[in-house]
C-alpha cells in the first residue's frame, strides 16, 4: 500500500483544480482589459548652480546606490563639416587620461570602487555616467568630476583611441547592416544635413582628426550653461546640491553658440537603391522615410503605433515575414526621434547572421 501524506495530495488536487479552470476559459474572445493602474512617480527637485549647471533629483532610498548623469548639448550634430565622429571620439577621450590620472589609473581606481563611470555621445547629445554605491559616493564623485572637467587628450592615448576606431571603421565595411544604415542615412538626409554622417565618422574624417579637433570640440560643447545632471538614487536634493557645488560649482561658463538645423530634403519619388557588395553571407534591407522630432505630440501615439507595427518580436511584421513565411531572420520598425526629424524606418535581413 502506497501512502501519500496531506502535502503532496493537496498540491495534486490543487493543480487538478488549476487544469479544470483553465479548460472552462473562453478562448475565442479576448480578455477584457481592466483599469489602468495607477503610476505614482516619485518628485523631480529642479535646482541649479550659480554657473548655469541644473540639477534634477529623484530620491530613491529602497538600495543604497545613486546613478549620476551629466547630459550636455551638442553630440554629432556639432561635428564640424568633414570631421565627422568629433563628438564621438571627444567622448570616447574622457575616461582615456585626466590632468592628474592616466587611463589605467581611472580604470584601476573604478575597479577599486566597484563603480561604472562611462562616457558617450548621441545626435543631440553627450553624457558622463556614473553608477556608484552610496558607501564610496564621495570618492566616486571625485572621479566622475575630475574625468569631465579635466580631460588630458594626451597625444599618445589619443593616436591608440584613434587607430581603434579606424580599425573598426574598416571592420564594419564587412557588416552588411552597418552598410545598410550609413547608406540610408546618406541618401535620405544627404551630405550636407548633420543627420546624413556616421556618428563614427569615417575613415577619411577620422584619419585627419587632431587632438587639437577635440580640444576645440571640448571647449565649444562642454560648459556648465549647456549641462544637466540627472540624478536617481540613495541620496536627497539638499546633500547633491553640496557635493556638486565642491566639486563642479567653479566650473567656468561658456559661450554656448545655438545650434540650427538645416531642413531636411523633402521626400521625392519612391526609388530604390542597390548596393552590390560580392560574397556578402546577408542581405540588409531598409525602407522609410523622414519621420517627426522628439517633440511631436504625436510622441506616445506613434510609439504605441510602431509597437504594433514593427517594435517588437511579437509586432507584425517580425509574426508576418519571419514567423509566417519565414522570409527573413528579422523585421523591425522605428521611429529616430530625435531634436530635428530623425528617420522612420522599416528593416529586414536575409541570410546568415552577422
Amino acid at each position: 500500500m502506497r501512502h501519500i501524506n496531506a502535502g503532496t495530495a493537496l498540491l495534486a488536487l490543487t493543480f487538478a483544480g488549476s487544469i479544470a479552470g483553465a479548460q472552462t476559459l473562453d478562448r475565442s474572445k479576448a480578455p477584457t482589459l481592466g483599469p489602468p493602474p495607477k503610476v505614482s512617480l516619485p518628485p523631480v527637485v529642479t535646482r541649479q548652480l550659480p554657473n548655469g549647471l541644473k540639477l534634477m533629483v529623484v530620491e530613491q532610498h529602497e538600495l543604497p546606490l545613486a546613478d549620476f548623469v551629466l547630459v550636455l548639448g551638442g553630440g554629432g550634430t556639432r561635428d564640424p563639416m568633414n570631421k565627422g565622429g568629433v563628438a564621438n571620439l571627444t567622448s570616447s577621450m574622457l575616461t582615456e587620461g585626466t590632468t592628474s590620472r592616466s587611463a589605467l589609473e581611472i580604470a584601476d581606481q573604478i575597479a577599486f570602487l566597484g563603480i561604472g563611470l562611462g562616457a558617450g555621445s548621441s545626435w543631440d547629445a553627450a553624457t558622463v555616467n556614473l553608477h556608484t554605491p552610496t558607501s564610496q559616493l564621495d570618492s566616486a564623485l571625485a572621479l566622475f568630476a575630475d574625468v569631465v572637467l579635466h580631460p588630458a587628450f594626451r597625444t599618445e592615448d589619443f593616436n591608440r583611441v584613434k587607430q581603434n576606431r579606424l580599425t573598426s571603421l574598416v571592420q564594419l565595411k564587412d557588416r552588411p547592416t552597418a552598410i545598410a544604415d550609413q547608406a540610408y542615412a546618406s541618401i535620405l538626409y544627404g551630405g550636407s544635413h548633420p543627420y546624413g554622417h556616421n556618428l563614427l565618422g569615417t575613415e577619411a574624417s577620422v584619419g585627419g582628426m587632431s587632438v587639437a579637433d577635440l580640444q576645440s570640440f571640448y571647449a565649444s560643447n562642454f560648459a556648465p550653461n549647456n549641462a544637466t545632471l540627472i540624478v536617481v538614487g540613495d541620496v536627497t536634493a539638499a546633500q547633491v546640491e553640496q557635493k556638486i557645488s565642491k566639486l563642479f560649482g567653479s566650473w567656468p561658463k561658456g559661450t554656448v553658440t545655438p545650434f540650427t538645423f538645416t531642413d531636411a530634403p523633402k521626400a521625392g519619388a519612391t526609388t530604390v537603391y542597390l548596393i552590390d557588395k560580392p560574397g556578402a553571407a546577408q542581405s540588409s534591407f531598409r525602407i522609410g522615410s523622414v519621420g517627426v522630432p522628439r517633440s511631436t505630440k504625436d510622441y506616445f501615439a506613434l510609439s504605441v503605433m510602431n509597437t504594433i507595427l514593427g517594435g517588437t518580436f511579437t509586432s507584425r511584421l517580425m509574426q508576418n515575414l519571419r514567423e509566417t513565411h519565414g522570409y527573413t531572420y528579422g523585421a523591425r520598425s522605428r521611429f529616430d526621434m530625435r531634436q530635428a526629424a530623425g528617420p522612420f524606418t522599416a528593416s529586414a535581413r536575409y541570410g546568415s547572421d552577422d
